[in-house]
């Protein structure tokens, strides 16, 4: 458990002290005041930032599961297999109407507004993704708790 929470402290550490985010804004602010651009407003940049920061919360959520067989396996390659085969089914599946029931495509949908043309409502694809990161959590929690002791 130690190890995992000193794990999660140190990439929080390195995420803040990234100024890539800091730099990306500075960099649109200046593209918006200095350099014309016709379709690029600070009201739109900051709805793009927005959208920006929710489709990262909902992709981090949904890379739990991968943590957990990141510690499970010991290794690197049967995740590495993993993420690719849950990308090829996003792919097959980000044009059919099961999609929101996905959670990686389901991400995408809410994020970019599309979630409206599938069968599945988007409360029950919030729900499937904080669903499967619980468990996550969970699963990656239990298994270094299970390794420590």
């Amino acid at each position: 458990m130690r190890e995992l929470l000193r794990l999660l402290r140190c990439e929080w550490i390195k995420l803040k002290r990234s100024r890539f985010l800091l730099i990306g804004i500075l960099g649109t602010l200046k593209n918006i005041y200095v350099i014309p651009v016709t379709e690029l407003t600070p009201l739109s940049a900051l709805f793009f930032l927005i959208r920006i920061l929710f489709g990262g919360a909902f992709l981090c959520v949904t890379q739990l599961p991968f943590i957990g067989l990141t510690i499970r396996t010991k290794g690197f390659m049967v995740p590495m297999i993993t993420v690719a085969a849950v990308i090829l089914v996003n792919v097959v599946l980000s044009g059919t109407g099961v999609a929101g029931f996905y959670p990686w495509a389901a991400s995408y949908l809410l994020v970019t507004g599309h979630m409206s043309g599938q069968s599945c409502p988007a409360g029950v694809s919030v729900g499937i993704i904080a669903g499967m990161g619980l468990l996550g959590l969970a699963a990656s929690l239990g298994r270094v708790r299970k390794e420590e002791g």
